[in-house]
């Protein structure tokens, strides 16, 4: 078995390295859903959480959800956050733009708010259509070199949430469940 110290640190020094990230990070492949990365000043991931996107869109839900992360950012002293939606801006824009809010009144650095979809991504906070064009940025995340040592480091993402889910389906506290 290998410890923690065992592994090597993943660099990350792009927005497609991040997004390379995160699904392994999470064990399955996001869909509907806002991923929260908090940070220490550093620039070392401690935390990587999610939330499903509130369908149909509630402004309400969205600042509960917004709230939320920031209170958990703030407990565990992670200033740095970026925030990830998938999925369609209908859905994903209340939630960041709720996350906004909340981080700027709280003293949280957001480094950046960004949306996926179709193997595109947005910024939120980026306004320079040279790196950031309208029609957004098309990435490959599992083609990255950050998710490909992630994978050689055994971590590497199911297709989804309920792919995750089935895989400790048959377990329950205690032991293994009935077979």
């Amino acid at each position: 078995m290998n410890s923690s110290s065992d592994h090597q640190p993943v660099r990350v020094s792009s927005v497609a390295g991040l997004l390379a990230v995160i699904p392994p990070l999470l064990g399955f492949t996001p869909e509907l859903s806002l991923v929260v990365v908090g940070a220490t000043r550093a620039d070392r991931i401690q935390a990587t959480f999610r939330y499903d996107l509130p369908d149909p869109p509630d402004t309400t839900v969205a600042t509960e959800i917004a709230a939320h992360a920031v209170t958990v950012l703030a407990r565990h002293l992670l200033p740095v956050t970026i925030a990830v939606g998938y999925g369609p801006g209908r859905l994903v824009t209340p939630l960041a733009d709720a996350l906004r809010a909340s981080a700027s009144s709280s003293g949280l650095w957001l480094r950046d708010v960004l949306r996926v979809e179709a193997n595109r991504y947005w910024s939120y906070l980026c306004t320079d259509p040279g790196c950031c064009p309208a029609d957004g940025v098309l990435f490959d995340p599992g083609s990255h070199p950050a998710a490909i040592a992630l994978a050689a480091a055994g971590l590497s993402a199911l297709p989804g949430r309920d792919a995750l889910a089935a895989t400790i389906a048959g377990y329950r506290l205690g032991g293994r469940g009935d077979a």
